[in-house]
């Protein structure tokens, strides 16, 4: 199947490399959010794996930590924290030090989750990629590191239009 800009480019549609560059960013992007649905849980949504894998790189978050990284508000964590504690995916827990405070933690169950997701990916990631050089992939990540540095300063800012 033809991509959206080989169609564009059949009728004589113009694109600057900057439009072009946005046009398959955007594309892969919304491919690749198919995709990786594909591969979760069926038990699990994207957002709850999102959460569990926060839980599984940062350790223990507060509600409140997560919202703030997931861009969601504090009600939409406590839903979907609820949900996981009640898969037995993440425990909530109180500090000694800080009897206010409300943490939660991934389970072993929930690792197992997440480590069964990380390798589905990583399985996908190796057969998209295997045709790719050594020279190819450094190129890729650099630009990858650079778009991304930048992608956070602008979402930083506000800046979505």
């Amino acid at each position: 199947m033809d991509s959206p800009l080989s169609i564009w480019g059949v009728i004589g549609f113009e694109q600057s490399k900057k439009e072009q560059l946005s046009r398959l960013i955007s594309g892969q992007i919304t491919q690749f959010v198919i995709q990786f649905s594909k591969l979760l849980e069926s038990d699990l949504t994207a957002s709850q794996y999102a959460i569990l894998h926060l839980l599984k790189m940062e350790g223990p978050q507060s509600s409140s930590r997560l919202a703030e990284a997931l861009g969601v508000t504090l009600p939409a964590v406590t839903n979907l924290a609820n949900k996981l504690v009640r898969k037995g995916y993440v425990e909530r827990t109180v500090p000694e030090t800080d009897r206010r405070t409300v943490l939660l933690s991934i389970t072993e169950e929930g690792l197992g989750v997440v480590n069964r997701m990380d390798k589905h990916w990583m399985d996908f990631m190796e057969e998209l990629l295997e045709d790719t050089s050594s020279e190819e992939l450094d190129a890729l990540i650099a630009s990858y590191d650079r778009i991304g540095a930048k992608s956070r300063k602008v979402w930083e800012r506000g800046s979505r239009a």
